[in-house]
């Protein structure tokens, strides 16, 4: 990986972030978009509507991808 890009925004799961990252802006708003989709994903599996919830569990998942 390179030097730090700069800043990007991205929104992940209705929330904006301002994100610095070694990859390029492209890369990192990729990333954001599979993120918040995964969290989409978990939202319609589970019954609680609780963001952290939602964020660790598909946390979890993308990690089980690895």
């Amino acid at each position: 990986m390179g030097a730090a890009t700069g800043s990007v925004r991205v929104t992940i799961f209705g929330d904006e972030y301002s994100v610095r990252s070694d990859v390029d802006q492209g890369t990192t708003k990729e990333v954001a978009d599979y993120v918040s989709k995964k969290m989409a994903e978990t939202r319609d599996t589970v019954s609680s509507g609780d963001k952290v919830k939602i964020a660790v569990l598909s946390a979890m998942n993308i990690a089980g991808e690895l």
